[in-house]
């Protein structure tokens, strides 16, 4: 392949074995074994036949009978056989303006949206930035031919992270995309970590203060990820003995960085308590789902059992909206830190500050979907979308978790921010058992509905919503008029 500037390229030409060849002649094996038990096929639900077969007669006959299955279809597209980390979260949003938020618009990573064609002006970036970096090497061909081996090595395990086999991109092709956005990435979360130091980072994309924020979001997309053992690789490959400091940050730790400020919450993270921790992550953005650990404590086992095998419901109904929490007596105050640390202490409701802007709202919709699709990230965002969700019933509700300084907008006004948080909770299925704060709901729950809850109603409806102790003058005074009234009447 042709890199611009150099003159130390190679040419990709490794072949790519078949991942699915083993499927396709397993399919072979079945088809045969069932047409060999004939007799047993025909008393089956389902018909197994031949192209040729479906034709005329026996067209109208497998209509109006059995379902069937064409045999030719299924061996050109075999059923996967492999667990996935990385799928398309807009498979079933049929919304236009909702599949945007999962679509890049600046640069593409990965094979979902390969040379797309509104990011054809990152791509000369991209190799901009490999030219950058092999240039940075004392052996700009040694590296790259490294680099190219190590590639060709993990490409049959990369593509088997998709939940899409890629046909159309050849070997060549999708190991020369695993080396290019690659090498973007890395050489990307370096220049930034050196710009957060003080030092020059001398480069174009980095003259301008949103060009980084807008890259670090269309990077966190969910459709949008390479496999995180790739980038590993080339860290690891492209650490340069003579740069010290890069040789003791992590890659972990230069991408956490790099998202920061794309944190919903703003807030400010200690890196160190997340990276080389645990389990790999699949992604950047699994990384960065990561990092939002929540001091909230989950319920005991014997309270997270579960209540109903049908407990699996959307939409507002766990709990009071804002305005019914207040005329219940629950105080709603805000707090600083990660958007998931709510907590209920007595009848006061602390709630981190959301910051609502385009960026974090891409954001959350892709958390969100990395959580709905992947059953090993934990639900965080899914519960905190419904939490926030039930608060926000109408406007008089957005408007007041805007005053308490719970929810900081730019542009959205109420109507547009109860509208957000209703198109976060559609079509998830989510189980009010497994989430994380499903013991401070029952607390709400169990506060709201004791036995003076009418009373508290009735106090803060009063007429001009007047205070107690006016309510106790106008009551004693209304009771002396009436005495007053009635003795009068009883001396005439």
């Amino acid at each position: 392949m042709d890199y611009p500037r150099t003159d130390y390229t190679t040419d990709f030409s490794s072949s790519m074995i078949d991942p699915v060849k083993n499927t396709i002649e397993n399919l072979h094996e079945v088809t045969k074994a069932l047409h060999r038990k004939k007799s047993y096929v025909s008393q089956t639900p389902f018909s197994v036949i031949d192209k040729d077969e479906f034709t005329g007669k026996n067209r109208k006959k497998h209509l109006q009978g059995d379902a069937y299955i064409n045999i030719d279809t299924v061996l050109e597209e075999p059923l996967p056989s492999r667990k996935w980390s990385i799928c398309r979260a807009t498979t079933f949003i049929q919304d236009f303006d909702e599949r945007m938020a999962f679509i890049p618009r600046m640069v593409s990573i990965g094979p979902f949206h390969y040379k797309i064609s509104y990011t054809r002006t990152m791509e000369a970036h991209k190799l901009r930035f490999l030219d950058r970096l092999l240039k940075s090497c004392n052996h700009p061909q040694v590296m790259l031919e490294k680099l190219e081996d190590a590639m060709r090595e993990l490409e049959l395990e990369t593509r088997e992270c998709y939940s899409e086999e890629f046909p159309e991109i050849d070997s060549d092709n999708f190991t020369r995309m695993m080396l290019v956005d690659g090498c973007f990435l890395i050489e990307l979360l370096r220049l930034y970590h050196r710009r957060c130091k003080g030092q020059l980072a001398d480069d174009p994309l980095f003259e301008t203060r949103w060009l980084p924020f807008s890259l670090g979001c269309d990077i966190l997309l969910f459709e949008n990820q390479l496999p995180l053992f790739v980038l590993q690789k080339l860290y690891k490959l492209t650490n340069l003995d003579d740069d010290d400091d890069d040789e003791q940050v992590s890659l972990n730790k230069l991408a956490l960085q790099f998202f920061e400020s794309l944190r919903p919450g703003k807030d400010i993270i200690t890196i160190e308590d997340f990276v080389d921790k645990g389990e790999e992550k699949s992604h950047l953005l699994a990384l960065f789902h990561s990092s939002f650990f929540t001091n909230t404590p989950k319920p005991p086992a014997r309270i997270r059992r579960r209540s109903n095998k049908y407990n699996t419901f959307s939409g507002k109904c766990w709990f009071y909206n804002a305005k019914l929490l207040v005329k219940h007596g629950i105080h709603l105050k805000k707090k600083p830190g990660n958007i998931l640390d709510i907590e209920l202490n007595k009848k006061e409701l602390r709630i981190p500050t959301l910051f609502i802007d385009e960026n974090t709202t891409i954001v959350l919709k892709n958390l969100v979907a990395y959580e709905q699709n992947d059953r090993r990230a934990s639900s965080y965002f899914m519960s905190l979308v419904f939490f926030i969700s039930n608060l926000l019933l109408n406007t008089e509700d957005a408007g007041l978790l805007m005053a308490k300084g719970i929810i900081r907008q730019t542009r959205h006004q109420g109507e547009k921010v109860v509208e957000l948080f209703d198109n976060l909770a559609a079509n998830i299925a989510f189980d009010i058992d497994n989430c994380y704060l499903s013991e401070i709901v029952r607390d709400i729950n169990m506060f709201t509905h004791t036995r003076s809850a009418p009373f508290k109603v009735f106090l803060s409806s009063v007429s001009l919503r007047i205070s107690i102790i006016e309510f106790m003058f106008f009551l004693t005074s209304t009771t002396l008029s009436i005495v007053s009234l009635i003795t009068s009447l009883r001396s005439k």
